[in-house]
C-alpha cells in the first residue's frame, strides 16, 4: 500500500513537472533530452564548454546543450548566464546516501547537499581532479542550477547545489531525489 502510494505520488510529480519551460521569446525547449527515463531522479554533472555572450546565446538557443542559469548580478539585479555544455554527462548520479536542503547562515542562500554512494563518490573525485579550473554544470530534472568552477579535487563524497530560488523548490528537488531512490 505504502509503496503504491509513493509510486502514485512520483508519477504525479513527474506528470506535473514534465511540461517544458517556455522562455520569454516563446521558444519551448525540446523535451527529448530533458525527460529521458534514464535520468529521472538523477543529477547530471556536465562540463561547460563555453560561457556564451548574449549574441552567441541567441545563435545557440535551439541547441539542446545550451542552458541558462539565473543568478545575482551587479547591483542586486538578476542576471542570466548561458552555457554551452558538453553533449554527454561526466556523471549521472542517483541513489544518494542522503539528500538534504538548508539555508546558509552566512549568505542566506538555499542549498542542497548530496551525499554520493561510494561508486559515484569515486567517479566524482576523479572528475573534479581531472577538471580543476573548469566549470561543471549541475542539472536536476533538466534544469541547470549552477555551474561552479572546480577549485580542487572533491574527495569527501558530497556535493552542494546552490542557486535554489525558494524553500519550496528545495523541498521539491529533495523529495524528487528521495522518491527516485525509493522506487
Amino acid at each position: 500500500m505504502k509503496k503504491s502510494f509513493m509510486l502514485f505520488c512520483a508519477i504525479l510529480f513527474c506528470f506535473f513537472s514534465a511540461a517544458g519551460e517556455a522562455r520569454k521569446d516563446g521558444f519551448k525547449r525540446p523535451k527529448m533530452r530533458r525527460y529521458r527515463l534514464s535520468t529521472r531522479g538523477k543529477v547530471e554533472f556536465r562540463r561547460v564548454k563555453k560561457v556564451l555572450t548574449t549574441e552567441e546565446a541567441e545563435r545557440y538557443r535551439h541547441d539542446p546543450h545550451c542552458m541558462t542559469e539565473r543568478c545575482a548580478g551587479s547591483g542586486g539585479k538578476e542576471a542570466i548566464r548561458t552555457y554551452l555544455l558538453e553533449s554527454s554527462p561526466a556523471l549521472i548520479a542517483g541513489n544518494f546516501k542522503d539528500v538534504r536542503w538548508f539555508r546558509d547562515e552566512m549568505s542566506g542562500q538555499i542549498q542542497i547537499i548530496l551525499y554520493f554512494n561510494p561508486a559515484d563518490a569515486v567517479r566524482f573525485a576523479q572528475i573534479t581532479r581531472e577538471n580543476k579550473g573548469r566549470q561543471l554544470a549541475v542539472i536536476v530534472h533538466g534544469k541547470l542550477y549552477c555551474a561552479p568552477v572546480i577549485m580542487e579535487e572533491i574527495t569527501n563524497g558530497s556535493a552542494c547545489i546552490s542557486g535554489i530560488a525558494s524553500e519550496e523548490e528545495a523541498r521539491k528537488i529533495v523529495n524528487f531525489l528521495i522518491m527516485s531512490r525509493i522506487l
